[in-house]
């Protein structure tokens, strides 16, 4: 199968966000499972145009900045299209076009209009999830109507969640049957963390030989529930004086926060970008209570290293932690926050069995390679496997 990828982010060009890990990481696995497979990306500074990594053909394409927003992603999507008939003469006719969010739905249209392949387009959300404002007028507007276009024209719409479904279906009206969820995935480590990285997290971090521990990784916003993660452990500490809590991260709430957690918190910076598998090791449970969730992927680097995540009900990450099974399902409440968080550093034996359940999950329904084996079995079944 030939399958040409187009993402506005990608690790391999200029990633922003979870969009770069679920645009690349699917295509690098979907090229393990012995698929041709074309990234067509932004080209960042310093970069070539054209390399292989991992198995997938990375172009890079430069495009023409322009003032407005709009019409930059018009001048990228006709790169694009530019550099997509170009390679046609090199890589053949390609079987499906897997256009990752509305930057690149321009550029598929046109693509799909060149060669006999049929289109897919994938979403984390919608202009209306992201903004919470109807989209009917300005940049939103222009962009809601290039997500019906291409939802309206796509062979298959993909969606990171259920969250990301319900919000198409309600604004777009497809079919049930056109549209299908694959979450993200997740890299397996190939090692464990070395046991004196983890003391030497728990060293700086001033966690203390078998005392309560959490962490929470996020940026320090309202969005992020920083806030309310603070909250829910300063109202724990009167109860668990001796334990840490680890925030790692930062963002506008940072003074809110150190003053709502109490004493008993550490504040850190992220290390690239997050926090190293180490980190997760040497806690005993990870708060996740992010309030806008579009992937849910903050709960799986947790599962990776055995430990349980909190969550809030209702966003994307609850769709797969499932209460007292793998992890803890709570309200937007620093109260029952609290109490869930007093029930797992009071039975550790019941957080730990949480965590290997977690972890059992990670490796055999969460990996990237289980998502891709998804991913082209929606190819399958809406007849998008060597279309030429």
């Amino acid at each position: 199968m030939n399958i040409a990828v187009f993402a506005w982010e990608a690790m391999e060009g200029i990633p922003v966000g979870g969009g770069a890990l679920y645009a690349s990481r699917l295509a690098a696995a979907m090229a393990r499972a012995g698929h041709r497979v074309r990234l067509f990306t932004r080209m960042g500074k310093g970069q070539a145009m054209d390399e292989a990594i991992g198995g997938i053909r990375v172009r890079r394409c430069p495009w023409d900045r322009k003032p407005g927003f709009c019409e930059e992603i018009e001048a990228l999507s006709n790169s694009f299209a530019h550099y997509f008939a170009d390679a046609l003469g090199t890589d053949g006719p390609y079987d499906t076009v897997h256009c990752h969010e509305w930057f690149t739905i321009g550029a598929g249209l046109k693509a799909v209009a060149m060669t006999p392949a049929k289109l897919a387009v994938s979403f984390h959300s919608t202009e209306w999830g992201r903004t919470g404002v109807w989209p009917d007028a300005g940049d939103s507007a222009r962009i809601a109507w290039l997500e019906g276009m291409g939802i309206e024209r796509a062979d298959a719409v993909v969606t990171a969640s259920f969250w990301a479904k319900r919000k198409i279906t309600e604004q777009y009206h497809p079919p049930d049957w056109k549209c299908e969820v694959v979450y993200h995935g997740t890299d397996l480590p190939a090692a464990e963390p070395q046991a004196g990285e983890v003391s030497r997290f728990r060293e700086i971090a001033g966690i203390g030989p078998g005392l309560p521990s959490a962490m929470f990784v996020g940026r320090f916003s309202r969005n992020g529930g920083g806030d309310l993660a603070a909250r829910a452990c300063g109202l724990a500490a009167a109860r668990f004086p001796e334990a840490r809590v680890v925030f790692v991260g930062t963002g506008p709430l940072e003074g809110e926060m150190r003053r709502l957690a109490g004493p008993g918190a550490f504040f850190m910076p992220p290390v690239g970008g997050g926090a190293p598998p180490e980190f997760y090791q040497g806690v005993d449970l990870v708060l996740a209570p992010f309030r806008r969730d579009y992937n849910g992927r903050a709960v799986l680097p947790a599962w990776i290293a055995a430990k349980p995540a909190l969550v809030l009900r209702d966003t994307v990450s609850a769709e797969f932690v499932m209460h007292g099974a793998n992890g803890w399902t709570v309200k937007d409440d620093p109260n029952g926050m609290a109490a869930v968080i007093m029930e797992a550093f009071t039975d550790p034996d019941g957080t730990a069995w949480l965590g290997r359940n977690g972890q059992t999950a990670a490796q055999t329904a969460f990996t990237w390679n289980e998502s891709a084996k998804k991913l082209l079995a929606v190819y399958a079944r809406r007849g998008m496997l060597e279309c030429k």
